[in-house]
């Protein structure tokens, strides 16, 4: 028994329709009541940490395992719908089979300490003395997600340094993005003014930073991916420096997506080197791939 989706497509998006082909080879004769075809979507994290326990005499260090499995998607399809027959005898049977993908589901991800994903679950059931016969078709679904705002953004400081209740110079500085939604490939455009008030020259970075944030029993863990870095040539003391950063998003970018367990995003972050604590600034971005 497996499944055949409908032109080998494997990649779909939401709300769409997901469709294909049961094919069944058996001996003898099938109640298609005990064949059981489901869409079925899931999220599960997993990481471990040590942590040290100190008795009156010893300490010890202990491995704690967090793990936590969220089904948030089981969608049934009666195959009685579009058989001719609700009992087949002996030989190869194909069934048809279509499923509707919900608006609300998140995208599939795989990350270091877990992953959301998505498949077809074909199953024939059978007596308590002899086990079920499944198959599984995994599919992939990415969809561009909502910009919350895709409005520009504008950021605006202006930093004072002081010595010993003496001022050392400021730096003002006027960041913007037009939007934040863009296409794996393309280059996010952040607009600079910087009037450097010091005594020597500064320089700035801009880095696209993907952010995994996994979720299990009241408990998180974080990851960080920084991409390829852009940077500005040094602004001199006492200069004005206006222009435009290049951050660019790679092609194959994994695409943002959230659910209870699990949530992948996107920022630019920009740090202004002072040679102090440094100046940041975090666009959010939303990849469309």
């Amino acid at each position: 028994m497996n499944s055949q989706l409908n032109g080998n497509k494997f990649v779909y998006r939401n709300g769409e329709q997901i469709g294909g082909i049961c094919v069944i080879a058996f001996n003898g004769e099938l109640d298609l009541k005990h064949v059981k075809l489901r869409l079925r979507g899931e999220a599960e994290v997993k990481w471990s940490k040590t942590k040290w326990v100190t008795s009156a005499n010893d300490r010890q260090s202990r491995i704690i395992t967090y793990h936590q499995i969220l089904n948030f998607l089981t969608q049934d399809f009666d195959v009685t719908q579009t058989a001719k027959a609700t009992k087949v005898e002996r030989g190869v049977h194909r069934i048809a089979f279509v499923f509707h993908i919900p608006e609300d589901v998140p995208n599939s991800f795989k990350g270091n300490f877990g992953q959301i994903h998505y498949w077809i679950e074909a199953q024939i059931e059978k007596s308590l003395l002899s086990w079920n016969h499944e198959t599984q078709t995994k599919f992939y679904l990415c969809s561009p997600l909502k910009a919350v705002n895709n409005a520009p953004i504008v950021y605006r400081r202006l930093r004072d340094y002081c010595c010993c209740f003496i001022k050392r110079g400021s730096i003002d500085v006027e960041m913007s993005i037009n939007e934040n939604s863009f296409n794996g490939g393309d280059s996010i455009a952040v607009s600079y003014d910087i009037t450097n008030g010091r005594n020597f020259a500064i320089k700035m970075r801009a880095t696209l930073v993907e952010k995994h944030i996994f979720k299990a029993h009241n408990n998180q863990k974080d990851s960080t991916e920084k991409h390829i870095s852009t940077e500005v040539p040094f602004i001199e003391a006492g200069k004005q420096s206006t222009g435009v950063i290049r951050v660019p998003i790679p092609a194959n970018a994994r695409p943002s997506t959230k659910c209870p367990l699990i949530e992948a995003k996107y920022f630019v972050n920009i740090f202004i080197d002072d040679k102090s604590s440094g100046l940041e600034f975090n666009f959010p971005v939303i990849p469309f791939l």
